[in-house]
């Protein structure tokens, strides 16, 4: 059996509302080797004209008054010459969007949108012309100086970029904080974007300045926030958004704003773009592409050759790949099987051609049966995003469900020939079920497991990735349910989350959902429960109090919050 997706066990807890934006940036001293030449030869030009100025100055006290002069801007140059050391802003980005700048027009120009603040042109493509035409100062590079506690490029040499996209809502805005702080703490390398679609002009305004005060200011300048319009209108086949005769967007599908956000993240987004010919710059840079309800436990890469941390299927061990590559993509195995084959017509999608159609049972399961996570090269996850935003109208169409999007990735990825390696360890999430990672939790000392789940260690025992916090999680009275999270909890105000004792699992032998009758769990189940509601809380408490930490004069401490008793919107 495979691993149980969120949305197919719990489809009604889904909640990754999706879209795209962000800068061009750039960091450390030895990401683009040309800049770092031309400012070697800069400054060694600078030393040699301190030399010649202080021989003209012992010889000629006239001419040492003009080259003073010189030389003051020579210095300043050189000075000039290390700082742009140390920002080293890609040569290659010529073309990304400028942050600041692209952003506030989707919070101007209002006479150009329809009054729910869509733009009238909402295809994908008239959007992107629309927004070149009126402002192609736009497409100028916005150079930034990046620091970091973790290194730009991480061991295996490459630069990463880990997205997760959302909307502008409050519900939203704790797991953005929650997912960058993980993302702090474990020194994620390179960079990590929220991408937030849809935000109303105040909201947009908001959102950007509490991201700048409270994130890029306080945990890393790498961790950007992208603002993009509204995509999640339902498309029509030629992607524009179908609207009511009063222009109301018609039946709203908010994941459309994760395939269309991720090609409009590729080509406009930090250190993306693309070239004349319309391929994706800086090609071989790695796309991480997660969900917002992610925790990450330790950094995430493309090298799975490590066999300690990584768990795979027998079926995918048969052809193994290790690492991610060129024409080699990896993502996390979700229990959709072959559906995407079964629910729709393959041909009337792709097209009778399309070597989709001709992707066997067992190849779909081996290597089609995909979900975030998805990890790829920047080549090859802008191929897909062309081909996803093209399918996903056409599945959605026919399959009018949340698992549609899911099921147009899968078939982009197997049109172009793009099989996953499939892996079962970057993810845990639904106790009991296999594809996941549990079996590295099982391997932690059951009498430990909720201490350590309160503070993780990866070289004491392997553990999975991340957690994805889809599902209701419960060990006896303890409970937790993303939908039941207090919305303003990381303020100076907002006191911490009551935390079960560190040896609640022995404490039990039931879980209760509020509402519903106790029901006994075997040890198993006790140890996952537990580890699940040990990590999320403790996740929770420290990032608020290192929110308060940064922010707040004696911020409220007080462990007092309980989930327990506050009903469950499933």
């Amino acid at each position: 059996m495979s691993a149980t997706t969120c949305r197919t066990t719990c489809r009604t807890t889904s909640n990754n509302i999706y879209s795209t934006k962000t800068d061009a940036v750039h960091g450390d001293d030895d990401d683009i080797d040309d800049n770092e030449k031309y400012s070697k030869i800069k400054t060694f030009n600078n030393r040699f004209s301190r030399k010649v100025f202080v021989f003209i100055a012992l010889a000629f006290p006239i001419a040492a008054c003009l080259c003073l002069v010189n030389s003051s801007s020579n210095i300043s140059n050189t000075s000039t010459s290390t700082n742009s050391r140390s920002t080293n802003i890609a040569s290659d980005v010529e073309n990304s969007a400028g942050i600041d700048k692209l952003q506030s027009t989707l919070t101007t120009d209002n006479s150009e949108k329809d009054g729910d603040g869509d733009y009238d042109e909402s295809s994908y493509e008239d959007l992107v012309a629309d927004l070149k035409e009126r402002k192609p100062e736009l497409y100028n590079v916005t150079k930034i100086q990046t620091t970091s506690q973790a290194s730009l490029k991480a061991e295996d040499g490459h630069i990463y970029h880990m997205i997760f996209s959302t909307d502008c809502s409050p519900y939203q805005h704790w797991q953005s904080y929650l997912y960058f702080h993980a993302a702090m703490k474990v020194k994620q390398p390179g960079y990590v974007t929220r991408i937030a679609s849809g935000c109303e002009n105040g909201e947009l305004e908001k959102e950007r300045q509490w991201h700048e005060k409270h994130i890029q200011n306080r945990m890393s300048d790498r961790f950007r926030i992208h603002f993009t319009p509204h995509f999640s209108g339902v498309k029509d086949a030629n992607g524009k958004t179908v609207k009511d005769a009063n222009g109301k967007p018609v039946n709203e599908y908010e994941y459309f704003n994760k395939p269309f956000g991720l090609k409009y993240y590729l080509e406009f987004g930090e250190l993306m773009g693309t070239t004349v010919d319309g391929n994706i710059k800086n090609e071989d840079h790695r796309i991480i592409l997660t969900d917002p309800d992610m925790i990450l436990l330790r950094p995430i890469t493309g090298d799975f050759s490590h066999d300690r941390e990584v768990v795979i299927g027998s079926r995918e061990r048969i052809n193994r790949k290790f690492k991610v590559d060129h024409g080699q993509p990896f993502a996390q195995r979700y229990g959709i099987g072959a559906e995407w084959q079964e629910e729709v017509n393959v041909s009337d999608i792709a097209g009778h051609d399309s070597p989709a159609k001709d992707v066997t049972y067992e190849q779909a399961l081996e290597s089609y049966e995909a979900g975030p996570p998805y990890i790829a090269t920047a080549r090859d996850m802008y191929a897909i995003s062309k081909k996803w935003v093209e399918f996903v109208p056409k599945v959605h169409k026919v399959y009018p469900d949340l698992m549609a999007e899911m099921f147009a990735f899968c078939i982009a990825a197997a049109h172009l020939k793009l099989p996953h390696q499939m892996i079962d360890s970057m993810m845990i999430s639904t106790p009991n079920v296999e594809g996941e990672g549990w079996s590295l939790v099982d391997k932690i000392p059951i009498d430990g497991v909720c201490e350590f789940g309160k503070h993780p260690q990866h070289d004491v025992f392997a553990i999975p990735t991340l957690i994805h916090y889809c599902q209701r999680y419960a060990i006896g009275d303890w409970f937790f349910y993303k939908r039941n999270m207090v919305q303003d909890f990381f303020t100076c105000e907002s006191p911490l989350l009551m935390l079960p004792s560190s040896d609640v699992i022995n404490e039990t032998d039931y879980r209760q959902y509020p509402g519903e009758e106790r029901e006994k769990i075997s040890k198993k189940e006790l140890k996952e429960e537990g580890f699940m509601i040990c990590t999320i809380l403790a996740a929770l408490n420290d990032a608020a109090r290192f929110f308060k930490d940064q922010q707040c004069d004696g911020g409220n401490l007080q462990e007092s919050i309980s989930l327990r008793g506050k009903p469950d919107f499933t």
